[in-house]
């Protein structure tokens, strides 16, 4: 960030030829010299109006939402701020999309495109997510899942093939283990939302979007994968829209809501410094930090 205050614009599109919203904005912060401290609030002012926006756009209980978002999902925003401000403009997009703003949609989705190029593998999902949910799909996903996680290896041994054409990392060989957390809350989230919804699962549109979004989570997580952990991010937001979907079928829904609502401050509370080794457990304990 310093140094990009250092520097003309045109040798920052040099040095930074893919995310050049990303790295403009940090070049414009930087010669105007605002700090680097200053800035970080800045992005998590601008990633909480973005999450507020969401949840009171789509969450039954926006407040739950944006707890659940905070106990889960705001240490890793921070600690990928490319990505995060990539996830902030695309759902931004996804909003102006749905009231109908097309050319606004689109214009959000290019602008994150150019802060973190994960941000085309989410994409699809606007159109995916469409898709009505029946046992034949489910069993679509449930046996993607089991190739994925059994061709995992090979996959990945292509991916890196094409990855070195473009002159990428070779994303297979960061971190291959799975975390166990994040998976298992994903997978417990999933079988509730069935068992909730299992009478009509498009009966409630947005639950349904949500389900399409924790199946591609799986999906992904039994790939395996640092990258595909990253690719998980745009999707578990909707676990924060879901959570309170599936509140709305348990009675009394108003003292679900306030067990569910504690245990969620008690998480926050006891992980505050910790939560970010909820996706990362594996890996902190391959690489030590």
């Amino acid at each position: 960030y310093n140094q990009l205050g250092t520097i003309g614009f045109s040798r920052m599109l040099m040095q930074n030829p893919n995310d050049v919203v990303y790295y403009g904005l940090n070049w414009i912060f930087s010669h105007l010299g605002i700090p680097w401290q200053v800035y970080l609030l800045l992005f998590s002012m601008f990633t909480m109006y973005v999450v507020i926006k969401w949840c009171n756009e789509y969450s039954d209980m926006p407040f739950l939402s944006i707890m659940i978002f905070m106990v889960f999902l705001f240490p890793a925003w921070e600690s990928a701020m490319r990505q995060g401000l990539a996830m902030c403009f695309v759902y931004l997009g996804y909003i102006a999309l749905d009231k109908g703003k097309i050319k606004k949609g689109i214009a959000l989705y290019i602008l994150s495109f150019f802060c973190h190029q994960t941000v085309i593998f989410f994409v699809p999902f606007f159109f995916i997510r469409k898709i009505r949910i029946t046992d034949k799909v489910i069993a679509i996903y449930l046996i993607s899942t089991v190739a994925l996680y059994a061709l995992s290896t090979r996959v990945w041994s292509i991916i890196n093939t094409v990855a070195g054409f473009f002159g990428r990392n070779q994303y297979g060989e960061f971190w291959h283990e799975r975390p166990t957390h994040f998976i298992a809350f994903i997978v417990l989230l999933l079988v509730a939302a069935l068992f909730f919804f299992r009478r009509d699962y498009n009966e409630d549109q947005k639950a349904a979007e949500c389900i399409h979004a924790m199946f591609w989570s799986v999906m992904l997580l039994a790939f395996s994968g640092g990258t595909n952990l990253r690719l998980c991010y745009y999707y578990a937001i909707f676990a924060c829209i879901l959570i309170p979907r599936i509140l709305t079928h348990i009675k009394p829904v108003q003292m679900s809501k306030v067990i569910v609502g504690l245990a969620f401050l008690a998480l926050f509370l006891t992980t505050v410094d910790t939560t970010y080794y909820f996706y990362w457990q594996e890996a902190v304990g391959v690489y030590g930090g």
